[in-house]
């Protein structure tokens, strides 16, 4: 789960149990014995081999990669799931606050379909990928008419500024592309280390709070600049998951320079039913 704000995240959260059978103990009750009698051989046993290891419980995760499992699990095992997210870059820095609204449906834990509205400012960009087709939603004032705001997120798009956004993410758009090139932040699974905070209530949830060290070497340096940083000294990450391993609230806090940013991520909706459809074609630009 390299894209977690994407993407954000138990197929089952309990552990799998086993039980175990005595077989081929020896009666110890009862003194006679019968001497002239041929003592049956005991058959040997074969022992019933272990089911794997189901993916940790929320109560006894003990790392980084134990947490990723059980959020990735949960949220494969979804029929649906909403996030809200925010990055914050730096006070005072030349970057801009974004705010991203990601409704992913998904099929045998699979995306099946995705919407993911981009608010720069109040300007708001939509994506929608409805595999094999991906549109794109134009801001006002950006798209020609605003009558026709949609586009087929194609190279061959009569949009300039469609053909270059479908240039930069490749001819095979899927919901990882978008949100990937747009949220990067690292799972869980790259911690150093992993520390449990607590039971909390968030969003009227009891939660349990993780608390992540994260490798501050490992984000990437191309997206300081949006952030407002020159370097990454610190970086940390924090889940709060609930009993069934579905993420809920989520924090990125990355400092440097006596500068620190921030991403959040509130997660919910989980096997609602999405209204994703395609825009009709007096809806489409192109």
């Amino acid at each position: 789960m390299k894209r977690t704000l994407a993407v954000a995240a138990a197929v089952a959260v309990s552990l799998v149990g086993c039980s175990t059978t005595i077989a081929g103990r020896p009666h110890a009750g009862g003194a006679q014995s019968f001497p002239s009698a041929t003592p049956s051989p005991v058959p040997a046993t074969t022992p019933t081999p272990k089911p794997p290891p189901g993916p940790p419980s929320v109560d006894n995760v003990k790392s980084g990669a134990e947490l990723d499992d059980l959020i990735s699990e949960a949220t494969s095992s979804s029929a649906s799931f909403r996030l809200d997210a925010a990055v914050r870059p730096a006070p005072g820095s030349s970057g801009e606050a974004v705010k991203y609204a990601v409704v992913e449906q998904l099929t045998d834990g699979d995306v099946s379909a995705a919407q993911m509205d981009v608010n720069y400012s109040g300007v708001v960009l939509t994506f929608l990928v409805l595999p094999p087709i991906a549109y794109v939603k134009l801001p006002n004032g950006v798209a020609p008419s605003s009558a026709k705001p949609w586009y087929h997120l194609s190279k061959q798009s009569k949009n300039p500024a469609v053909r270059k956004m479908a240039a930069d993410l490749g001819e095979n758009v899927e919901v990882s592309d978008i949100v990937g090139n747009t949220l990067d932040f690292d799972s869980p699974s790259s911690a150093a280390s992993l520390s449990m905070v607590g039971i909390e209530n968030v969003n009227g949830l009891s939660t349990h709070h993780f608390h992540l060290l994260m490798d501050a070497a490992e984000f990437p340096a191309g997206k300081l600049k949006e952030i407002g940083l020159k370097s990454v000294t610190e970086y940390t990450s924090d889940w709060w998951v609930d009993e069934k391993g579905h993420a809920i609230k989520s924090l990125f806090t990355l400092s440097g320079g006596g500068k620190q940013a921030s991403a959040t991520g509130t997660y919910s909706q989980y096997d609602a039913t999405p209204n994703l459809h395609a825009p009709t074609a007096a809806q489409l630009g192109g």
